[in-house]
């Protein structure tokens, strides 16, 4: 969120796998349309989850918080992203 200066706040927080799952099934994450093409093997997907539950460190996500409403991807790499929840 942009602070009074007008600059963009960075905020790091940890958050379980568990939670950023049930926020997406919740149509609470979504992906906006100009994120750039899924480009990921289906073997590269099962080397992060493998290193998810080893708990390796696997990088960060950057999650951008907005109230204004953007157009969003409703697939990803062959999977459905629900819709939001009405008020969410």
């Amino acid at each position: 969120m942009p602070n009074e200066a007008g600059d963009i706040e960075v905020q790091p927080e940890i958050q379980l796998l568990e939670t950023v799952l049930k926020d997406i099934a919740a149509g609470k994450l979504r992906v906006p349309k100009f994120q750039r093409p899924f480009v990921w093997r289906p073997e590269q997907m099962l080397d992060l989850f493998d290193s998810i539950e080893r708990g390796y460190p696997i990088g960060s996500l950057l999650v951008w918080q907005t109230q204004e409403h953007l157009a969003s991807l409703d697939t990803i790499g062959g999977l459905t992203i629900p819709a939001p929840e009405p008020n969410a």
